[in-house]
């Protein structure tokens, strides 16, 4: 059996209202400061935030 990993990295700075989680799909929901992320990120995902750390687009 093969795996494809498809990530979608978003940015968001102006957020209302209420975030709401898909029990099918996650087990918990919530924002992260980014000096203050999880240590147990999936390896790919760890990746695209490096690099986005390290562009120009934050």
């Amino acid at each position: 059996m093969k795996y494809i990993n498809f990530i979608a990295t978003y940015s968001c700075t102006d957020y209302r209202g209420n975030l709401k989680k898909d029990a099918a799909e996650a087990k918990d929901l919530k924002f992260f400061s980014l000096d203050d992320l999880q240590e147990n990120i999936n390896p790919p995902e760890v990746v695209i935030i490096k690099a986005f750390l390290e562009s120009d687009l934050m």
